[in-house]
């Protein structure tokens, strides 16, 4: 069973790793990710709106192509997710699964093991460690929540840096005097959910640092990105002894072993600094569109009925906890099925500190898509949106999920605003009612 598991891993790895570093390579880049990257820099109010059409356009030339559909509806789930539609994220990775090989492993038995509640768990695990590495699957938030959920719990516990894969070398000091993420730092930071993480972990007094190479100086030989990376945290360990990491990075660069073509970057880090990071993986035990592409643990858990309402750690009677890839990964969150509140994932409100702001009376009339961002008063004009949505003609009205405070909310078609900005004052969050999950 583990060498079955190791080798649904690395395949896994493979196929992943591949996109990565096309995303990376943005010079080499093909035409879906060219198109999606040149609306994302333009900085548009509406520009997540713009590239997601865009790539909907371009769904059958990927297919007549065959050589970048699997991208193509990879990119077309992370534009979703950059929008704030998680429905329509897990619409394309259901497409992008389409075109990739089995990966949801063999059948697993979970007989021996009990579910115990993942944030606490987490935290208890990290609490004598020094590094700490969490990842995130790029194409859908609920891993973006995880983190801002708990960044100020690691902060309590002693860290002192969230490090993150998605900053250029330029990013972390123009983050720092603004704030907050900008439209013009980082990439996967365009997501409200994900800048919000950042926002409470500067807040909080924590070092927000970048430790990747910028793209363009990444050499051609297998695996320089993650060498650099993982050199990159040692350098920063090193110079500071007293610094404690939360690093945050994409799908398995946070796999603490490889194989012969491939040393991911917790291993290089582990090898440079003798530290052994914890890592938890926070990608792979989640729902799907179709049950099918869940990963057979994921699937076996719900047959027992492990999930609940809360992220979830599994554990055996030894104290043992369940992890899919030995050796690779130290614990995995399995998290529990998504119900909607007013047409938004129930994890938005990202531990109860969020309220619901209904959008059906402030909405204008359209036959276009609409893209709807609040922006908080007094941000600095291209800091990423507090929340963001879009509404789509024939789908119920969603709302918005906002933390107190005073809000610029702004309608957008895609080719400009609509109607007039609304100022919206956001009391705290009181109990809403979860509808059932989408399926």
């Amino acid at each position: 069973m583990r060498r079955r598991q190791l080798a649904c891993f690395i395949g896994i790895v493979a196929q992943l790793l591949a996109i990565s570093a096309v995303q990376a390579q943005s010079s080499e880049a093909p035409w879906p990710f060219i198109s999606m990257n040149q609306t994302l820099r333009e900085a548009k109010p509406q520009a997540p709106l713009i590239a997601l059409l865009d790539l909907r356009q371009g769904e059958q030339r990927a297919i007549d192509e065959g050589k970048w559909a699997s991208l193509l509806f990879d990119l077309e789930a992370t534009a979703a997710t950059l929008a704030g539609d998680y429905t329509k994220a897990l619409e394309a990775e259901a497409r992008f699964y389409e075109h990739q090989p089995p990966h949801t492993g063999g059948e697993v038995d979970l007989s021996a093991y009990h579910a115990v509640p993942a944030i606490s768990t987490v935290l208890e695990m990290s609490r004598q460690r020094r590094v700490v590495m969490l990842n995130e699957e790029h194409r859908v938030s609920l891993q973006r929540a995880f983190l801002a959920e708990t960044i100020e719990d690691f902060h309590r516990l002693g860290f002192t840096h969230l490090a993150m894969e998605t900053l250029t070398s330029k990013d972390p000091a123009i983050i720092k005097a603004q704030g907050c993420a900008l439209t013009s730092t980082g990439f996967y930071t365009k997501d409200p959910v994900l800048a919000e993480a950042v926002r409470r972990a500067l807040a909080a007094g924590m070092e927000v640092v970048s430790y990747e190479p910028d793209s363009a100086t990444i050499g051609p030989e297998p695996g320089d990105r993650d060498r650099r990376s993982g050199e990159s945290l040692a350098k920063l360990l090193h110079d500071d002894p007293e610094a404690r990491v939360l690093v945050y990075a994409g799908r398995y660069h946070i796999a603490e072993t490889g194989d012969a073509q491939w040393k991911p970057m917790a291993a290089i880090l582990r090898e440079r600094t003798g530290i052994d990071p914890l890592t938890v993986d926070l990608s792979l035990m989640r729902e799907c569109q179709r049950r099918a592409d869940e990963h057979s643990a994921y699937r076996a858990a719900e047959r027992l009925q492990l999930l609940g309402n809360e992220p979830v750690v599994l554990a055996n009677g030894e104290g043992e906890f369940y992890t899919s890839m030995p050796g690779q990964i130290d614990v995995q969150v399995f998290f529990p099925r998504t119900s909607f509140i007013h047409g938004r994932p129930d994890w938005l409100d990202l531990g109860g500190r969020r309220a619901v702001v209904d959008l059906e009376p402030l909405a204008p009339e359209s036959s276009e898509p609409l893209f709807v961002r609040a922006d908080r008063v007094g941000a600095p004009p291209d800091a990423v949106a507090a929340d963001q949505a879009i509404l789509w003609p024939d789908d119920p009205t969603p709302a918005l999920l906002l933390a107190p405070g005073e809000y610029s909310i702004r309608f957008f078609t895609r080719n400009g605003p609509i109607g007039s900005e609304v100022r919206q004052v956001v009391a705290a969050p009181g109990p809403e009612k979860a509808e059932s999950p989408a399926r």
